[in-house]
Order: C-alpha cells, then sequence, then structure tokens
C-alpha cells in the first residue's frame, strides 16, 4: 500500500509541475514515481508529453512505443496519435504539421478526464453485477441470521467488491492515492453544484412537508444506520446507475430512464413505494448532469439519512 501511496503523489506532484510548465521537475517527480511502477500506463505517457515539451521528439517517439505496449486498448489511441503525428512532423521537419501544441494540450487533458470515469459494460458485466447484487444473501441462509444481520453482512461484502470491478472498468485505471483525489476533488465540485443543491434541497423538502415527516433519533440502530446510510447507497448507485444504466444508455436515454427505475422500484419489494421512482429519476438526472457516479451516490446517501432520522 505505501508504495502505491508513494507513487499517486509523485505522480499528482509531476501532473502538477507540468501544468505549470517547469517540465524539468516534473520529469525528475516521473522518474522516481516510475522506478516504483515502471509498468504504469499513467506515468509514462505524461512523460511523454514532458519529452515533447523538452522538443525531445525521438525519445517521446520511444515512450508512445511503451505506451502501446502497456495499454493497447483501441480508444487509447485518440491519446497516442496525436502526440505521434506532432513528433512525427517535428523529426522529419515537415511543413504540414499545423497541430497547436497547446490544444493538443487541452484537448489531451479532456480526454484524460473522459477515460478516468468513462465505462464501456457488455451484457456479460451486468450479469456478473447481478450475481454479485443476489448471490451473496443465499450464501448466509444455513447461518440462520435475522433479517438485518443479513443485510448487514450482504452489504458490507458485496461494496467493497463491486466498488473495486466498477472502478477496474474504467478505460484508464489510476492507483488508488490517485483515485481517493480525484474523488475528494470531485464532490467538493459536486457540493458547489447548483442543480445537486437544488436536488438535495428537492428531497428535504418532499420528506418533511408533503410526507410530514418529524425528526427522531430514538428508534436508531448505529450499525444498520451506517450500512442503510453509506454502504447501501454505494452499492446500489453502482449497480444501477453504474452498470445498469450505463449499459442500457446506449439504446436511449429515456428507454434506459424507465428501465432502470422500474428495476429499481421493483428490487425493494414490499418496501416500493412511489417516492423509489422519485429517487431514481433524481439520481439518474444528477449522474447525467455531473458526469460521474459520485454525484447519485451522495443524493442517495442523503436521502438514507433523511430517511433513518425522519419518521411519520
Amino acid at each position: 500500500m505505501i508504495p502505491a501511496v508513494n507513487f499517486g503523489k509523485l505522480l499528482l506532484s509531476a501532473i502538477a509541475c507540468y501544468k505549470a510548465q517547469n517540465y524539468t521537475e516534473s520529469n525528475n517527480l516521473l522518474a522516481k514515481a516510475l522506478l516504483i511502477n515502471k509498468s504504469d500506463f499513467t506515468a509514462n505517457f505524461w512523460k511523454m508529453r514532458i519529452v515533447v515539451m523538452q522538443e525531445k521528439c525521438e525519445e517521446a517517439i520511444n515512450l508512445i512505443t511503451v505506451c502501446r505496449k502497456l495499454k493497447p486498448a483501441a480508444r487509447v489511441k485518440d491519446l497516442l496519435e496525436p502526440w505521434e503525428k506532432y513528433c512525427l512532423g517535428k523529426i522529419n521537419e515537415t511543413n504540414d504539421n499545423t497541430i497547436d501544441i497547446l490544444a493538443l494540450n487541452n484537448d489531451t487533458d479532456n480526454l484524460l478526464e473522459y477515460y478516468q470515469h468513462h465505462r464501456s459494460f457488455r451484457f456479460l458485466d451486468i450479469v456478473y453485477a447481478v450475481l454479485l447484487y443476489f448471490g451473496e444473501a443465499p450464501l448466509l441462509i444455513p447461518f440462520n441470521l435475522s433479517v438485518d444481520m443479513t443485510a448487514i453482512i450482504s452489504g458490507l461484502i458485496y461494496t467493497p467488491i463491486i466498488l473495486v470491478y466498477y472502478y477496474n472498468k474504467a478505460t484508464l485505471v489510476p492507483n488508488i492515492y490517485v483515485v481517493v483525489h480525484y474523488g475528494i476533488n470531485k464532490i467538493r465540485q459536486i457540493l458547489k453544484s447548483n442543480s445537486f443543491r437544488l436536488s438535495c434541497l428537492f428531497i428535504l423538502l418532499l420528506t418533511t412537508i408533503i410526507f410530514k415527516r418529524r425528526l427522531d433519533f430514538t428508534h436508531i440502530n448505529t450499525t444498520i444506520f451506517i450500512v442503510s446510510a453509506f454502504f447501501y447507497p454505494i452499492f446500489e448507485e453502482l449497480f444501477y446507475r453504474g452498470f445498469l444504466y450505463g449499459y442500457l444508455k446506449k439504446y436511449g436515454k429515456e428507454l434506459s430512464y424507465i428501465i432502470v427505475t422500474v428495476v429499481f422500484y421493483a428490487a425493494h419489494m414490499e418496501l416500493s413505494n412511489s417516492w423509489h421512482i422519485v429517487l431514481s429519476l433524481i439520481c439518474l438526472l444528477v449522474y447525467d448532469q455531473e458526469k460521474t457516479i459520485l454525484a447519485p451516490i451522495l443524493i442517495h446517501i442523503i436521502n438514507n439519512i433523511l430517511a433513518a432520522v425522519f419518521v411519520r
């Protein structure tokens, strides 16, 4: 774990230096990072960008070759090909090289941001997610546990498994330190978003005014509260808005909204009510607005907290 944290810190520091145009220091930091993990695509890719900015195009071509070996996925060519074209134009001193290096840097940063959260799901991914979602509870039947204890253990088992599987489906998988750093910054952005704030206010108003619930902490079981308020929103959003919606949206947004909401409603069985439909639609809208699964997770967490502390 410690090498991974050190690697992540060096990588983020190197990226910050690159954006500050301190290419020498950025190169030194990446050299240290690559001593920890020389097979990391992201580190090699940023090193390639550095040597391009230092006008070492021959070295950059070699690093592009290394990157292709480390990440042969077809979509990564969108990252590499413009840089390769730029370098070859410089090496061959062709006059038709019209690539703007500043625009190339900006386009690359946008593409990297997209790759951090973009996932391409197959039908088998959905089957695997479903098996995980419903598979652990039957295994606990021989232990004759209570319904609450079964739910708690299921949540504790399922959440880290699907979390790892979901993040491993990204086109580019950064290390754990970078993921956490990226997530914290994303949460800060989400909390400042007007659409997110309005969604939270809407949920609060419905809870207190429409459903006429009152604040009551006396009935709360701490363990159940933690699992239902934090673990359940994470794995439910990863499953419904992450895997299921991520797979279905290619067939049309309206149809995928309907299917995801119906499945979300039906999965809650005897607990299902009209609010599950509203919550599902809010989470889908916020997800599309903010472009990150963290947004509906936060909405779901707030909803479950309000549902726990407000009673009829």
